[in-house]
C-alpha cells in the first residue's frame, strides 16, 4: 500500500485539477484498511470514473 504522500503524488499525475479537489475537500485520501474488502475497491473505482466522466460533460 502507498502511504498519503505517495497517494496524492500518483494521483495528482492522474486527475487534473486533483489540488483544488483536496482544497475543496471534494476528495480524501483513505487508508488502506478501509478498502481491504474488494467490493469497496471496485465500487471506489467505478464513483471515481462516474465522477471523472460527469465532470469532463460539464465543460
Amino acid at each position: 500500500p502507498l502511504n498519503k504522500k505517495e497517494a496524492e503524488k500518483a494521483i495528482r499525475r492522474a486527475i487534473p485539477n486533483f489540488d483544488e479537489y483536496l482544497e475543496n475537500n471534494q476528495i480524501e485520501i483513505i487508508l488502506s484498511i478501509f478498502l481491504s474488502n474488494n467490493r469497496l475497491i471496485l465500487g471506489v473505482q467505478k464513483f471515481i470514473k462516474y465522477v471523472m466522466y460527469e465532470e469532463r460533460d460539464q465543460f
